[in-house]
């Protein structure tokens, strides 16, 4: 292992004393630092955290473990009032009319009829006094849809001043439909998710889904394939619907079933007069999901504190989903200028698509029997039935049959199936010289001659009818060859008889290739690897319109289900917001999940139609969005629980930061001078540094050799070479693999002694504060049998009667049983960590002790094939235990923010998270002072956690972000080109280094005069 490990500079006096009861290290910059620092609420920092979320949280707390104890039944009404706005029906049995429900906790449920739109149609609230419904002025009066949501339009829930929580299932839903999140002045009402509750303790991971919905009954399938374990499994996981939730808490009430969802799907299909009409036993149906919900929420939040101790876990689950979005009229006219744009697009190229198939239809050639000759179309249908006038494959590209028959210039984009299997033989593709060819069974590849088998005169080929067939397609490709050359063929071939066929290569590795003008395919094609050969000025319209298309054709839905809400105005822009319908936990490890905006990727300013989206997120005259991303945010992560756990067996002073080879290049390494891991790696194998970065992060998800030599040959590199490439990566990376033996703790004294009395570097290891030494069958035994011997002859010394084999065997705690662990690596410190902590009974996260879900877990002793449910789900975990650390980390750093805001009078308002991002809007003057208050806050969590980790110190290289965002637009950078819906160019944000925020603000977080140096 090539390694020179960097000098790690932490943070100055001023800031190590401010955070850290620890003394001075000697590391400590010198460099002046000037700056007002808030009172802690205690001299520990973990403590002040705990303190600050604990007053944060505590009245929300209260309300929700009254919640808790709601009776099981409540009786309904026996008639619910057809009356616009809240009726309230006491439990005492008083019904009227109230402007939003009265008491400050309830369970929710918002209905909407589909058909209209995404206004609520009706809602019911269940609080430990009463019952209320709502019903919307369409519902009661017939009213005409709104062509426009207002605030009038929302469910109003009692907004102000005043804690308040509303708890439902995938509650985002409902929350969207209400007034509150949408008042342009922030309310302190909040909203618990019971689905967000459920999914981090009995939800799955995507790749469990599919397993959870295979039906594997049969038990000798299940020994075979070592999944024995399956019914112990399937009994700790569930869905995340409302009803699945509940039948896995109460197994023994069967009183719902499926049949009880029917109502759902009513919303869905049925019109508003119908909603109408059948009003009383929709309201039944709604208020009996809020009996649901209210009984799941009883069992989930004991289950949930016990899962998720800290009170920071708690505030990150209220505030998460408490986006607002502002807008103001791009949002309508970017949707109008997409849909246009798109439609001419996939116009031209339906009609280029036509086009091309009519005139290969007139072109091709016949053999002496009457044989289409072609080397791509010669295994479709060529009949001509009833007369046609076009062969029966034809019609497969057109959405109708009769569309056939229309003329070109008439053609829309919904006539024609663009994507169509048919597309890659009208325009006759290769890949080098070779036709391609689609098999059923094997999807896309192509055809090469096979040299052993070619057919004589009187035979018939595997694919081809005629001899004339195949020689034409060999003509074929001989004259692709003498025009563009050749090609080495390779990946996984299969013999079709005269010819080999060689299937395309997937970039998710053995699986078969369903589109060669796929996302994937782009560079070959750009490269001319894939090329058409005949209609090509109509090939690369299609491809135009498919490429620049397919983003807006996939998000057109997702954008038209958000709920954009406008403000009255009478005169000035038309501005809005939308409160988007937010999963605080929407995964096994917690992540937000919403299906558009958590999604979206960053490409505005590119040729794709509707990648723009984020950009309409407005800031309203006056106001900003100030916001920044935690840099390297899980890689830091794994970096400091490698340094951590490798230090823990060391004396506290002892501890530092960059201690392993892997943290040190991340927090010191320098791309300009080539010491950080990616030039590293790049550098000793000879590689592209984009190349290493990819391999670096795919590694450090779980992907393998296997992965890294197929992604090296992909990018052109000879198979023999990616393979030794991959296998040198890794060795140099997460080390070399091999058995290890665990020491008892009361030997680790035994093991230092030993060491002292060596002059060499012994080869042994520290994981997470214990010892590891050599396995017999490792390379590296030769120090466990020294040691062995040397303790035995110590020990025999005072009590000769032991027997040597009692004595080795003592040494350990599972003589037996060794583990794989990785030495010799930069990561290997990581590696080995995680490992470790997967063969946890309970795992947590280090930063705020939050469980691993069930559908992880390792299972009970006894199961059936125990331990390969963990061997299959080990990788699955490692990423678990580093992604909801990171989740942590944003919980952490949002009830940061809200303690400084507060204690600073910096009016600012959540916007959104989008994993490791934040953005908050506030107005201009308070900018500045907002991000000084991101920059520390970044300070406070990192040093939160590297406490927390043993090390109480903190670099000062991520003790700040690298820069604070403030821009008028929500975007990744404040450079990244976007544009108005007319085109317009918009201006370019600012970017503030700690630096500049220091001048900027002389240092204090507490208000300034207006400065005339922050220009937007």
């Amino acid at each position: 292992m090539t390694y020179k490990a960097q000098h790690i500079v932490t943070v100055p006096e001023l800031l190590h004393r401010h955070l850290f009861q620890s003394d001075v290290p000697s590391t400590s910059s010198a460099a002046p630092f000037h700056i007002e620092l808030p009172t802690l609420k205690s001299r520990s920092l973990q403590e002040h955290f705990r303190i600050t979320a604990e007053e944060l949280t505590q009245k929300y707390k209260e309300f929700l473990e009254q919640a808790a104890l709601f009776p099981f039944h409540f009786t309904k009404p026996s008639e619910w009032i057809l009356e616009t706005g809240w009726i309230r029906y006491s439990h005492s049995g008083v019904t009227e009319k109230v402007e939003y429900p009265l008491e400050d906790v309830f369970f929710f449920d918002v209905e909407t009829c589909v058909q209209d739109g995404q206004l609520p149609t009706l809602a019911v609230a269940l609080s430990a006094e009463a019952w209320y419904c709502w019903c919307s002025h369409r519902l009661v009066h017939g009213s005409a849809v709104p062509t426009a949501a207002h605030l009038y339009h929302l469910i109003p829930v009692g907004g102000s001043n005043k804690a308040r929580v509303v708890i439902g299932h995938n509650v985002g839903y409902d929350r969207a439909r209400t007034r509150e999140p949408y008042e342009q002045m922030k309310t302190a009402v909040r909203f618990m998710d019971t689905m967000s509750m459920a999914i981090p303790m009995f939800g799955m991971a995507d790749h469990q889904v599919v397993t959870y919905e295979t039906d594997d009954s049969d038990f000798t399938l299940r020994e075979k394939r070592s999944e024995r374990w399956r019914d112990a499994w399937d009994d700790r996981v569930c869905r995340n619907s409302l009803l699945a939730v509940h039948q896995h808490l109460y197994r023994d009430d069967h009183r719902l079933t499926k049949e009880s969802k029917k109502f759902q799907e009513f919303f869905v299909k049925e019109d508003m007069n119908a909603v109408r009409q059948n009003f009383q036993v929709l309201v039944n149906y709604c208020a009996d999901d809020n009996l649901t919900c209210s009984q799941i929420f009883k069992k989930l939040w004991p289950e949930f504190q016990n899962r998720f101790p800290h009170p920071a876990t708690l505030y990150g689950m209220l505030n998460i989903g408490n986006a607002y979005l502002p807008i103001n009229e791009n949002w309508e006219l970017f949707f109008n200028k997409n849909e246009s744009t798109c439609n001419e697009q996939k116009e031209a190229g339906a009609r280029a698509l036509i086009t091309a198939a009519k005139d290969v239809i007139n072109s091709l050639k016949t053999d002496d029997e009457g044989t289409i000759l072609d080397a791509w179309l010669f295994d479709v249908d060529w009949s001509y039935k009833n007369d046609s006038e076009f062969p029966e494959w034809f019609f497969k590209l057109f959405s109708k049959r009769g569309n056939a028959y229309l003329d070109c210039a008439s053609l829309s984009s919904e006539d024609v199936v663009m994507k169509s299997a048919f597309v890659p033989l009208i325009f006759g593709m290769t890949y080098g010289p070779y036709p391609l060819h689609r098999s059923r069974s094997l999807g896309w590849g192509y055809l090469v001659p096979n040299p052993v088998e070619s057919p004589t005169s009187t035979e018939r080929t595997c694919l081809l009818r005629t001899l004339q067939e195949y020689e034409h397609v060999c003509e074929v490709i001989a004259r692709n060859k003498a025009e563009f050359g050749d090609i080495q063929p390779s990946g996984r071939s299969h013999n079709f008889g005269s010819f080999l066929f060689y299937q395309l290569s997937h970039p998710l590795g053995a699986q078969n290739v369903g589109d060669p003008l796929g996302k994937h395919f782009l560079r070959y094609i750009n490269s001319k690897v894939l090329r058409p050969t005949r209609h090509i000025d109509e090939f690369f319209i299609l491809l135009e319109a498919l490429k620049t298309t397919k983003f807006w054709t996939n998000y057109t839905k997702r954008f038209e289900s958000e709920l954009p809400v406008w403000y009255e105005s009478d005169d000035g822009p038309r501005l809005g917001a939308i409160a988007p319908a937010i999963v605080p936990a929407g995964t096994v490890s917690r992540r937000s999940v919403h299906k558009l905006w958590v999604t979206l990727t960053n490409e505005s300013g590119t040729n794709r139609i509707g990648t723009g989206i984020k950009s309409l997120v407005q800031a309203p005259e006056g106001c900003v969005l100030v916001g920044a991303d935690v840099d390297s945010q899980e890689q830091w992560l794994a970096g400091l629980f490698g340094d951590a756990s490798h230090a823990a067996t060391f004396a506290a002073s002892s501890r530092h930061p960059g201690l392993t080879p892997f943290s040190n290049m991340m927090l010191a390494g320098s791309k300009a001078e080539g010491t950080d891991l990616h030039t590293v790696v790049a550098n000793q194998l000879q590689i592209d540094r984009g190349q290493a970065k990819a391999l670096n992060y795919a590694r450090m998800y779980g992907a393998g050799e296997a992965h890294a030599s197929k992604t090296l040959a992909q990018a052109g590199m000879d198979s023999k070479r990616a393979a030794q490439t991959a296998r040198d990566l890794f060795k140099m990376t997460k080390g070399t693999e091999s058995s290890w033996k665990k020491l008892r703790r009361e030997v680790q004294p035994l093991l230092r002694a030993f060491v002292d009395e060596r002059d060499d570097l012994p080869d042994y290891l520290t994981v997470d504060g214990n010892f590891y030494i050599p396995n017999y069958d490792n390379k590296l035994r030769s120090l466990a049998t020294d040691f062995e011997q040397w303790v035995t002859a110590k020990v025999l010394k005072k009590n000769p009667t032991l027997s040597e084999e009692s004595i080795v065997v003592s040494l350990y705690e599972s003589y037996t049983d060794p583990v794989r662990l990785f030495s010799g690596g930069y990561e290997s410190a990581t590696f080995n960590f995680l490992e470790m902590q997967t063969h946890r009974d309970v795992l947590r996260t280090p930063v705020l002790d939050c469980r691993l879900s069930d559908s992880l877990s390792a299972l009970p002793e006894g199961t059936p094939d125990r331990d390969q449910f963990a061997a299959k789900y080990k990788r699955s975990v490692m990423n678990w235990l580093v992604q909801s650390s990171a989740v942590d980390f944003l919980h952490l750093l949002l009830v940061c923010m809200e303690w400084l805001c507060s204690e600073y009078s910096i009016h600012a308002r959540f916007v959104i998270s989008i994993h490791d991002e934040v953005r908050y809007l506030c107005s201009e003057d308070d900018a500045p002072r907002l991000g000084l208050a991101l920059m520390l806050s970044n300070m406070y969590v990192r040093s939160f956690i590297s406490c927390k980790m043993g090390i109480e110190q903190l670099p000062l290289s991520v003790a700040f972000f690298s820069q604070v965002d403030c821009d008028k637009v929500l975007r990744k950078e404040v450079n990244t080109p976007c544009f108005a819906a007319d085109g317009t160019p918009l201006p370019n944000g600012v970017s503030w280094t700690i630096s500049d925020l220091l001048q900027i603000t002389g240092g204090r977080l507490s208000r300034f005069p207006k400065s005339e140096d922050v220009v937007l």
